[in-house]
């Protein structure tokens, strides 16, 4: 993800790529971090959906997520585009065994889509992490 720009934040700020940030839902304070390569870390996810691309500046397309594991607990994530879940990365049932999920429809991005990911359904969950590719 070339422009990896989280916006909406609390404060009303901006996070860039390589940022550590806050997310404060509900009075809990999220610390997310968002690399180059479309790599995500939360190390105390709850139920959130994340903005990861508010406004994409170019077409492309989600191919998968790699690695998409917790190091303890449970949770359910699914990718969206404008709101309409990817096919095969959404209700993913996410727990410490690692799972590369793949893309199978609706994974085409234009000019301007956001892509979010949602967390839910978060049992006792630590260390969510993943690299969307």
């Amino acid at each position: 993800m070339a422009d990896s720009t989280i916006t909406d934040l609390p404060d009303g700020g901006v996070a860039r790529v390589g940022d550590l940030f806050p997310v404060d839902r509900d009075g809990q304070t999220q610390k997310v971090t968002l690399s180059h390569m479309g790599n995500l870390f939360i190390l105390s996810p709850v139920n959130l959906t994340i903005p990861l691309v508010a406004a994409s500046s170019y077409a492309f397309a989600i191919n998968g997520l790699a690695g998409l594991k917790v190091a303890s607990g449970s949770l359910t994530l699914s990718v969206e585009i404008s709101g309409v879940p990817v096919t095969g990365l959404s209700d993913l049932s996410v727990t410490s065994t690692s799972q590369s999920p793949d893309a199978s429809g609706l994974n085409a991005f234009a000019i301007d889509d956001e892509v979010a990911v949602v967390i839910s359904n978060v049992s006792d969950a630590v260390g969510l992490q993943f690299t969307m590719f």
